[in-house]
């Protein structure tokens, strides 16, 4: 039986609200409410233009699109990451090329990706891992040197900014997700921002066929409109069903960071009173930097059989955990494609990282009570 899980939705009286009034608008694609949540996810990141899809990996493919990659094309991604991204890339005939991350921060770098740029390479993917921001500075001008392309993923790291400033905001493109284990949450959905409004405007085409019409509009106006397929797409609409429950989540961004950053000066007071074979992984207090703290990383210390022990323990207790993440390139498939690669921080990381129970709901005695079970396990694990 479950007694703390890994993460869970927060959903009020307001969610259902919107979602009611949607049901019984009579409308239930894409319109009226899409474009609502598109404006105010623009106005919180600080864009001018968002355009909202069925997922985090929809609004990556879509970003990866406007490169127009040819077979032999380059692009360099972490592999501690979710499989998103080398599969899109993969997919479009091009060659994920895996950078390791930095062992503190957990995320990619400048100096870290730039011997990995060649002739074939068109753009780089920094996965601001957790929630916490990547130092885009240098990464810039890394591209900039190079005439690449920068695709943020910020699937982690809604609420979170640097100086004040959201992810996202001076980014040329940026995408998010709306998966339930996110920090706010459409069921599924997500959303591509950011300052290229050419790739942007592009975006919106291929997120519906290609066709350039406006079905609501018609529908609304009782007419029957002409169409025209502009280009190739796809089906990646966002649905107002969805942008409802996004509505709703959107007004509580704000106490949602709070209460996870709060949960998490928990788990590090808690934490640091265990032994030494568990530390959290990243730094959360951070001058300028605003951790999203979408996830709570620890790191077991790298002993066989350690963190799969403190695992089964966890959940023979109804403790949910996490693994994020199993780095790709050992995958099976891809293990196979570039057997060459090594990544020593990556793969040191996936044989040691354990994440825990975090939500905005998640209780002072529920956090002391998972660290209470990890001492024990720890201590299990000794004898």
């Amino acid at each position: 039986m479950v007694r703390i899980p890994f993460s869970k939705i927060t959903i009020s009286d307001e969610e259902e609200r919107e979602l009611i009034e949607c049901l019984r608008s009579g409308w239930l694609a894409t319109g009226p409410r899409t474009e609502a949540f598109e404006r105010e996810f623009s106005k919180i990141i600080g864009t001018e233009m968002s355009v909202a899809v069925t997922s985090g990996t929809a609004a990556l493919h879509l970003a990866l699109l406007t490169l127009d990659l040819q077979p032999g094309d380059e692009v360099i991604t972490p592999s501690f990451t979710w499989v998103s991204a080398p599969n899109l890339i993969s997919l479009l005939g091009a060659k994920p090329v895996f950078c390791d991350v930095d062992e503190e921060t957990l995320n990619i770098n400048a100096e870290l990706i730039a011997p990995l740029i060649t002739r074939r390479t068109k753009a780089i993917i920094p996965v601001h891992f957790a929630g916490l921001p990547v130092n885009m500075g240098p990464v810039y001008s890394l591209a900039d040197k190079h005439g690449l392309v920068v695709i943020e993923d910020g699937c982690h790291a809604l609420g979170a900014s640097v100086n004040g400033k959201a992810i996202g905001s001076e980014s040329n493109l940026c995408v998010f997700s709306f998966h339930p284990n996110k920090n706010i949450t459409t069921g599924e959905g997500g959303v591509i921002t950011g300052m290229d409004k050419k790739r942007l405007m592009r975006i919106r085409k291929l997120r519906h066929h290609g066709v350039e019409r406006n079905s609501y509009d018609a529908y609304k106006n009782n007419k029957i409109s002409k169409y025209d397929v502009l280009s190739l797409g796809l089906k990646y609409n966002m649905t107002d069903l969805a942008a409802s429950i996004g509505i709703g989540q959107l007004k509580k961004l704000s106490r949602f960071i709070g209460s996870r950053n709060l949960a998490v000066q928990r788990y590090v007071d808690d934490l640091n009173e265990l032994q030494t074979e568990i530390k959290v992984a990243q730094k959360f207090a951070v001058h300028e930097i605003q951790h999203a703290c979408h996830l709570l990383i620890t790191k077991v210390q790298d002993k066989p059989g350690l963190r799969d022990s403190l695992i089964a323990y966890l959940s023979s207790k109804g403790i949910q955990t996490g693994l994020h993440y199993l780095p790709v390139h050992l995958m099976t498939y891809y293990r196979d494609l570039y057997p060459n690669v090594k990544l020593p921080v990556t793969e040191k990381l996936g044989r040691t990282v354990l994440s825990l129970p975090l939500f905005p709901d998640i209780s002072t005695q529920e956090i002391s009570t998972v660290c209470h079970e990890l001492d024990a396990g720890l201590r299990l694990a000794r004898e």
